[in-house]
């Protein structure tokens, strides 16, 4: 509606000065939001550190008796192995007899889509949204849950796709205004802890876009450990240690919990050995993590185990997860879940 023709339907003068101060208003809260999005992306993980910690009734209580082992797999760095890795250890958990619950939290929807393809599903669907609402609780999250197809059983997963971008954007002005009743950081913990979760699923794991995002640092304030994949070289090595110390001060603040399973070295040319430029990088990415002034002193944070370019992982796609069809993949893992110590969960 424009201010001319507002003008027609209203002889008061009163009526007409209300209607311009609403549209000064709505120019100003867009510029505010425009400006705190801007701010967001440059700052990054600093941005989401600025105000004091709002947790939602009965945090404490929620953690300490609904909360179940959740596993992220992170890095701010694309294109190192996050999916592939989260894919096959949620079918080393359901192979292990363990009921899973798969996050996918990136919106291009990778690993969802992995899981869409196994059940022959629209993959342009995005599901995830509604659980990032205050309003928002176990059962909303239960509502969602699809599994079934190739996917291993005792495997669900919530779809995700493009529209989660914005839901993302949504929260973050939310946040910014005040108009959320606790910190954006918790939203999925709201409904992760809670009874009809912990009564339906035994681990969940979370994918994570390469972006300090509402569902990243959602994502890292309610878990209970992070594995940081990597690929195996100078630049990949030193964003990978950048983010773990991000990571731990993330998680001093918010969720002090949260363990640091491990740095895992992917996308390697082979296997067992690594090549001569990739042995470097990982002696290098040590030093670099242990110059660090994490609280995980006593931890060997790199792993020994790596993941290799494997042609086993795009051999099966759109037909099982690797895991769960090739035994070289499958010892693979298994040896990768005890080194993480994942297997004592």
């Amino acid at each position: 509606m424009s201010l001319g023709f507002a003008a027609g339907r209203y002889s008061n003068g009163g009526e007409i000065r209300k209607l311009k101060a609403e549209l000064d208003k709505r120019k100003v809260i867009s510029q505010t939001e425009t400006a705190a999005l801007k701010d967001a992306f440059e700052q990054g993980a600093d941005f989401w550190l600025k105000r004091d910690v709002k947790k939602f009734p009965d945090f404490d209580l929620r953690r300490e008796n609904f909360a179940i082992p959740t596993v992220v797999v992170s890095n701010l760095k694309g294109g190192v192995g996050k999916t592939t890795i989260t894919a096959n250890l949620a079918a080393y958990f359901a192979a292990k007899g363990k009921r899973v619950l798969i996050l996918d939290l990136d919106w291009q929807g990778s690993l969802a889509n992995v899981f869409n393809t196994l059940r022959d599903a629209d993959s342009a669907l995005s599901e995830i949204n509604q659980v990032f609402s205050p309003d928002a609780d176990g059962s909303t999250l239960l509502s969602l849950i699809r599994w079934g197809g190739r996917i291993p059983d005792d495997l669900c997963y919530v779809t995700t796709y493009k529209s989660f971008s914005d839901t993302e954007n949504q929260i973050l002005v939310q946040w910014i205004r005040g108009d959320l009743p606790f910190d954006a950081h918790f939203l999925l913990a709201n409904v992760l802890w809670t009874q009809a979760v912990k009564g339906r699923f035994d681990v969940v794991l979370i994918d994570t876009p390469p972006r300090m995002t509402a569902g990243l640092v959602n994502a890292l304030s309610c878990a209970s450990h992070l594995i940081v994949p990597t690929v195996l070289d100078e630049t990949s090595g030193e964003a990978a240690a950048a983010f773990i110390q991000t990571a731990d001060k993330f998680a001093q603040r918010y969720n002090p919990q949260l363990r640091i399973a491990g740095i895992v070295g992917s996308l390697t040319t082979r296997r067992p050995s690594l090549t001569a430029s990739e042995e470097r990088s990982r002696t290098d990415l040590v030093s670099r993590v242990d110059r660090l002034k994490l609280r995980y002193t006593g931890d060997e944070l790199v792993a020994n185990v790596w993941i290799p370019k494997k042609a086993a992982f795009a051999d099966v796609a759109g037909r099982s997860i690797a895991y769960s069809s090739n035994s070289e993949v499958k010892l693979l893992f298994d040896q990768l879940a005890i080194e993480l110590k994942m297997d004592k969960i």
